[in-house]
Parts: structure tokens; C-alpha cells; sequence
């Protein structure tokens, strides 16, 4: 398939990735994860790099209420056979965390993702805060 299309499947692939942290929705973000590969994160919290897992999952997102998130400025970085690509975009947003004000969300993203038989699978997430701006909460 042309590249311009794989771009629009890989775009929709973090949509609804983003989707499922909004929604808090484990099964509609574990579509991208492979049982085979096992999927490193760091969060915009600027914690420590962590093996993804459903509690992982769970417990990033069940203290935040996303109001939104939207996602802009792709690119798509791919290795030279077509297999493998670094997608970064920006990702901007609200949410609150337990009972704060509205909190604005504005965050770099960048994700490595594998071309599998069953569709592009996620090896690595990394979101920063933007100058300025914030990220998730940290975990208590």
C-alpha cells in the first residue's frame, strides 16, 4: 500500500490509542499492544520508564477525567522497509484529577509501532509536557 495511506491507518491507530486513555478503556487501547511484544512507556509525568500492563494501564488513567484531547502535527519517520516507524504529534487537552480545577493538557508525543500480520503493534510510548505546559498528575 502507498505510504500516504499507511500514514492515515497509523494516524487512526493513535486516535484510537488516545481513545482509550480518555474513555479510561484498556480493551480499546490494547488493541495497538501485541501479547508478544512487551511495551515500554513514560509518561507525561516525567516518571520512570515502565513495562506496560493492564494495572499500568489503570493506574495512569482511573484518577483523571479527560474533558478532552486532540491530536495534531504528525509525522511519521519509517525505516526503510516500510516495517517499522517513529510517529510524533503533538497532543493538546483538558482534564481534571480528583477534584481539581480544569487542568490544560499540552504534551509531545512519539511512538514506535511494527508492522505485524495483525496491523501495526505499539513497542514504545513516550509523552513530554511542552515548554510551559503540563502532563499527567504524578502517582501518589
Amino acid at each position: 500500500s502507498n505510504k500516504a495511506e499507511v500514514e492515515k491507518s497509523l494516524r487512526e491507530t493513535v486516535d484510537s490509542m488516545m481513545k482509550g486513555i480518555r474513555e479510561n478503556d484498556f480493551d480499546a487501547f490494547s488493541e495497538v499492544i501485541s501479547e508478544d511484544i512487551q511495551v515500554t512507556m513514560g509518561d507525561s509525568n516525567l516518571g520512570e520508564f515502565y513495562e506496560f500492563s493492564e494495572q499500568s494501564f489503570q493506574d495512569a488513567t482511573s484518577h483523571i477525567t479527560w474533558t478532552s484531547t486532540d491530536q495534531s502535527d504528525f509525522n511519521f519517520n519509517f525505516a526503510p522497509d516500510m516495517n517499522s516507524v517513529v510517529v510524533t504529534h503533538l497532543s493538546d487537552g483538558s482534564y481534571y484529577s480528583n477534584d481539581s480545577e480544569e487542568i490544560k493538557y499540552a504534551t509531545r508525543a512519539s511512538h514506535v509501532f511494527a508492522r505485524t500480520d495483525d496491523g501495526w503493534k505499539l513497542l514504545h510510548s513516550h509523552w513530554s509536557p511542552r515548554k510551559g505546559a503540563q502532563g499527567i498528575p504524578n502517582r501518589e
